[in-house]
């Protein structure tokens, strides 16, 4: 076998070296690629980013605007709920007067009914007595006046 010239050498380093200038120009290229590829990727990310933050912000004042409105909800469930008490008072009073009205009717009704049964036994009664008298002595018939001649 034959060594090698240096021209050989020389001709095989530099086609190693070309190899190697084109492999690390196809990496650089798809670092390039994929630097890019990552920055649009990072943009968009980033627009997301601020999207939900903006729709976080809007969430939060949503969030405050509820516990607004749930402060409103609960003062106006108190304030139904002292006016429910006062008409339960109310009622109670209301129920005490008509019970009181019923029981006074019933009162009232029963002594009007035992005063009518009284005065109509004593009507009979009397009607009983004066039957009995009338039979006992006949009343005589009054004595007619004398007509006046002149009167005719």
């Amino acid at each position: 076998m034959s060594d090698p010239t240096r021209q050989e050498i020389d001709a095989k380093l530099a086609a190693a070296e070309a190899r190697t200038e084109t492999r690390f120009t196809d990496l650089s290229g798809k670092i390039d690629r994929l630097a890019d590829s990552l920055a649009v990727f990072a943009s968009a990310i980033r627009g997301e980013i601020e999207g939900l933050k903006s729709e976080v912000s809007g969430l939060k004042s949503e969030v405050s605007g509820l516990k607004s409105e749930v402060a409103s909800v609960k003062s106006d469930v108190a304030n139904v709920k002292s006016e429910v008490d006062g008409l339960r008072s109310d009622n109670k009073y209301t129920r005490w007067t008509i019970v009181v009205t019923v029981v006074a009717s019933a009162l009232a009704a029963i002594a009007a009914l035992w005063v009518t049964q009284a005065n109509l036994l004593a009507a009979f009664s009397a009607g009983i007595a004066v039957r009995t008298e009338m039979r006992e002595s006949p009343l005589a018939a009054p004595p007619r006046p004398a007509l006046r001649p002149d009167t005719h």
